[in-house]
């Protein structure tokens, strides 16, 4: 598992095959180090993210 770091928060980057996946979460946190799920959560209501 590798990491990135950006703007001081580690984010977690797995790769599985030959395809590379970054947590979310740990994006999230960029935004709201307190609550990052409810920064997932407002993103997946959005109707256009469906």
């Amino acid at each position: 598992m590798n990491k990135l770091i950006i703007k001081g928060i580690e984010i977690n980057v797995t790769g599985i095959s030959d395809n590379d996946f970054v947590s979310l979460t740990d994006i999230a946190r960029l935004k709201n180090q307190d609550d990052p799920n409810s920064v997932i959560s407002n993103w997946i209501r959005r109707v256009d993210s469906i």
